[in-house]
């Protein structure tokens, strides 16, 4: 890799008298530190394979790749095109929304229960000489029982029911604002690392590397731009992964059907 092509060129000076013997040493170091990076980023990538692998089941293969890229900077509509997607199309929401109407109809139901009913009766007898068939109307009226109980049990049902759907309205409109205020924030800091910070740290490591082939410059010079470059990449790749759950975490809450 780099760092080993880096400490056999300061080997090379050191072992002619060209560079102080704690460049070589310098140069040990940062290969050292690159070498246990590398051993600790495949150990991750590992573990995310198996995760994954049981989260899929046995049908994903071992040697399975991965389709996609984080390069690609996701765009979702604005917040408040977002807000009636979950309101309209949640189905945890939805949910709510169904026992809501269940229970106000249970309500109309025992309200209307109250109120006197009619009931059409027929009576037909027979017999070998005589067939004797009556038609009736029976009018129930609840003078004593007016059903308070079933009646105050289905309002206490009701006013439930709203709450909850109040209450899952309001959880879900702040997991979408704040998904969405993580979106905008991981947006912003991937467009500063692409279009200036990234670019910066790349060309001063550019020209701190000649500097150091031309011998204008010392190994640590060239080591720290190396350093600096390394770090806004990583924020870089940290800045898009972030950007990327942010943009799955607003799918999950809009959940299209």
């Amino acid at each position: 890799g780099i760092a080993e092509q880096i400490r056999s060129k300061v080997a090379v000076r050191v072992n002619t008298g060209e560079s102080p013997r704690f460049e070589l040493i310098k140069a040990d170091t940062e290969l050292l530190n690159a070498q246990k990076a590398a051993e600790s980023a495949s150990l991750r990538i590992a573990q995310a394979r198996a995760a994954l692998r049981s989260v899929v089941g046995p049908t994903l293969p071992a040697d399975f790749q991965v389709d996609g890229s984080l390069t690609r900077s996701p765009v979702v509509p604005p917040l408040d095109e977002l807000r009636a997607d979950v309101l309209a199309r949640n189905p945890e929401l939805l949910r709510s929304q169904a026992e809501v109407r269940r229970a106000e109809r249970q309500l109309e139901l025992e309200r209307l229960r109250r109120q006197p009913e009619v009931a059409l009766k027929v009576a037909d007898e027979r017999d070998r000489e005589l067939r004797d068939t009556r038609l009736g109307v029976v009018v129930s009226v609840p003078i004593w029982d007016r059903r308070q109980g079933p009646v105050a049990e289905a309002a206490a049902l009701l006013s439930r029911s709203r709450s909850e759907e109040a209450g899952q309205q309001l959880v879900l409109l702040q997991a979408l604002e704040g998904a969405y205020r993580e979106y905008e924030i991981a947006r912003t800091q991937v467009n500063a690392l692409e279009n200036g910070i990234l670019r910066e740290a790349e060309s001063t490591m550019k020209v701190a590397e000649a500097a150091y082939r031309f011998g204008e410059r010392g190994i640590l010079e060239y080591l720290d731009a190396q350093r600096v470059f390394r770090a806004a990449r990583n924020e870089l790749i940290a800045a898009r992964y972030a950007l990327q759950l942010a943009v799955i975490e607003i799918e999950r809450l809009r959940a299209p059907q």
